[in-house]
């Protein structure tokens, strides 16, 4: 049976949808400690359906259980072209393809012909998960919360003696009662669908890319990751046994954090915690004070707890049988539409330490052969050679290799582009170096006199200060960030001179932030900013930015509120406040924002639309991208494929939305992602 969409009419008319939510179990975990991807999942020989819910174009609900035979229904609406809509399609997807098909005949059906609620929800900044969303909205159809007891029941395997799973026919009420929370669930997913605007085609052509990444998966170099595993173990057993000998049996592993810290404080090593940020600082501003052995244990605690070697027994936990991880990826995690990480988390890969001149290749095949010996000899503590070459372990397959591309300070271009400010943005045409003539204002020295380290100050403070940021911030993110001290008086210089010689990005966050609330005070009207680039107005329960691509950010709930003035001026100011997520806090609660602020989001969107725009020009030229880190696309192509410099072209085609923006690609090829 050939399955095609029906063309996508994102007109609140269209209802080409089947609505639906799989019910499942197996010996494997899908959330929790020791969960593997939904492809590993799905592809599973214990893996099997239990209960598919779904509804026709928002008609009746139909069900079919296990044992039943095969929806009829179901695949004639889908041979009409309708859409299996679902929230976090993506399992629907894998469930449909990687155990229905095999396992009970039923025909394949494309990812094009998924539909997502959930990413229609993270387009208007609600959480992922539908229980979340559908109470952030306050919907009256809302998830069924006895859900999470009926999964533990259903789902994973018994702990009763004898007994593989709970079959519905021996529970056969409480399985009904799972039926209906399968139920509840359409309804919950079709009341967000009824809430919320379709996708745009713009956002639903990002959105199908993200699933083809997800579907098409990360290529995993499974013995590298095993050797990796097999020398971390080999190394903390040997920095064990040289701690216990330096520390005379007060602890008798590094891992044993509130022991170690005792003896550390114990012995002269005064610190308040044992927090990576803490341990680096002490190792770089204590060397020449501490005692060698103390130093010693404070360097291997260090060493031997590195989170970012975690990402080897990740990898073997989620990749599947064809040797890729799936999944890696989520679609508009961020509220401005950026990607989020999934899984593996490629995005939060450590910073390799090594030299840049080294070989990962090379230090890839010595991993793989647990070569200990020479790791050492060559590259020093095993334990940050590992860290380092986490990236290697991504690694093409047989005949292809990585195509890939990062857009030069794309955020800082966007910056001046939506202030108009010409001096900036011809820096950027001439290719000149902005963060030297940033730090030759700074410094007062002749531009080709700049220094390395002042070259990092001028680029923190370019890319830093565009939002907004006041010196105390400045002062403190530098630290924090880059264990890079400055004087707060110097912090306040380099605030003043940014403002200064950028006068109009310090209007832009005013007339944003003036933009966005009359927007709020006169509903019904459109108020523009950033040279007409932007327009903000409120429509139904939200407050929307349209970005000069036509896509829509969206704030929930919006309010205005006459407060004290935040910068310390007399008198009051108006301050915009909507509803979300606190990502410090992790509460859904009312938030606060100012114009820097504002500008950062449309910044970041409209960063987030230029890089889906350019990796769909270059699925067009077939650059199969396979993910994206930030501003970068990594495309996986046939070894006799394509160019770096082509792709880099590529990705700088702009939408004519776009006209003016000065942009730049830095590309690389190899058969090992790096960065």
């Amino acid at each position: 049976m050939q399955l095609l969409p029906l063309p996508l009419d994102n007109s609140d008319k269209f209802k080409g949808f089947i609505d639906a939510d799989f019910e499942t179990r197996s010996e494997l975990k899908i959330t929790g400690k020791e969960s593997v991807s939904a492809w590993k999942y799905a592809e599973h020989e214990s893996t099997e359906p239990l209960i598919l819910r779904y509804s026709i174009e928002g008609g009746k609900t139909y069900r079919w259980l296990k044992g039943d035979p095969p929806p009829k229904r179901l695949f004639r609406a889908l041979k009409k072209g309708l859409y299996f809509r679902a929230h976090n399609s993506f399992f629907e997807f894998v469930i449909w393809n990687l155990c229905c098909v095999p396992k009970l005949g039923w025909p394949k059906l494309p990812i094009e012909q998924y539909y997502c609620t959930q990413a229609t929800a993270c387009t208007h900044a609600f959480q992922p998960s539908l229980e979340d969303a559908a109470e952030e909205m306050g919907l009256p159809v809302q998830k069924d919360k006895e859900g999470k007891r009926l999964i533990q029941m259903f789902s994973t395997p018994s702990r009763k003696k004898d007994e593989h799973f709970k079959e519905p026919i021996n529970y056969w009420d409480e399985f009904l009662r799972f039926d209906k929370y399968c139920d509840i669930d359409v309804k919950t997913q079709q009341a967000i669908a009824d809430y919320l605007p379709l996708l745009t085609e713009q956002q639903h052509a990002v959105f199908m890319l993200t699933s083809k990444m997800n579907e098409r998966g990360v290529p995993i170099d499974v013995e590298m990751a095993k050797g990796a595993i097999a020398l971390e173990r080999q190394a903390k057993r040997k920095a064990n046994k040289e701690a216990r000998k330096i520390c005379k049996g007060a602890f008798k592993k590094l891992s044993q954090r509130q022991l170690v810290l005792d003896w550390l404080n114990k012995n002269g090593c005064n610190i308040p915690n044992m927090q990576a940020q803490t341990l680096e600082r002490a190792l770089d501003s204590m060397k020449d004070t501490l005692d060698p052995d103390v130093y010693r244990v404070l360097q291997l605690r260090y060493l031997t707890t590195k989170t970012s070697t975690a990402k080897y027994p990740a990898a073997l936990q989620r990749v599947a049988l064809d040797g890729r991880v799936h999944e890696t990826l989520a679609y508009h995690i961020a509220k401005t539409g950026r990607w989020g990480g999934r899984g593996l988390q490629i995005q939060n890969f450590a910073r390799p330490s090594l030299p840049k001149w080294v070989d990962y290749e090379y230090i890839a095949e010595l991993i793989a052969a647990r070569d200990a010996e020479t790791i050492e000899w060559l590259y020093g503590d095993i334990m940050n050679v590992l860290s380092s070459a986490l990236r290697s372990m991504i690694k093409a397959p047989d005949g292809y290799i990585f195509i890939a591309a990062d857009y030069a300070q794309i955020e800082a271009r966007l910056v001046f582009w939506f202030a108009d400010e010409q001096h900036a943005l011809d820096i950027f045409r001439r290719g000149e170096d902005i963060y030297k003539d940033m730090a030759s204002s700074i410094y007062r020295v002749h531009i080709d006199k700049i220094t390395d380290d002042q070259r990092f100050i001028g680029k923190q403070t370019v890319l830093g200060l565009g939002f907004q940021m006041g010196a105390s911030k400045f002062k403190s993110q530098l630290y924090d960030q880059f264990n890079t001290k400055i004087t707060l008086d110097f912090a306040k210089e380099a605030v003043n001179l940014y403002r200064t010689k950028y006068k109009k990005v310090k209007a832009l966050w005013g007339e944003t932030n003036k933009a966005a609330i009359n927007a709020v005070l006169y509903p019904g009207r459109k108020f523009k900013c950033a040279g007409r680039k932007i327009t903000y107005f409120v429509e139904g329960d939200f407050l929307y930015c349209r970005l000069p691509s036509g896509r829509k950010l969206a704030y929930y709930h919006p309010k205005v509120k006459e407060v004290p003035n935040p910068w310390g001026g007399d008198g009051t100011v108006n301050q915009l406040s909507f509803m979300g997520f606190d990502s410090y806090t992790r509460k859904w609660k009312r938030q606060t924002t100012y114009g820097g602020s504002l500008v950062e989001n449309y910044v970041q969107a409209t960063s987030a639309d230029i890089t889906g725009h350019g990796m769909l020009e270059g699925e067009a030229e077939g650059y199969e991208a396979i993910f994206t880190v930030h501003d970068e696309s990594v495309a996986l192509v046939p070894e006799d494929f394509g160019t770096v410099k082509e792709y880099e072209e590529i990705l700088c085609r702009l939408p004519e939305w776009a006209n003016g923006l000065p942009v730049a690609a830095e590309g690389w090829k190899g058969k090992r992602y790096r960065k």
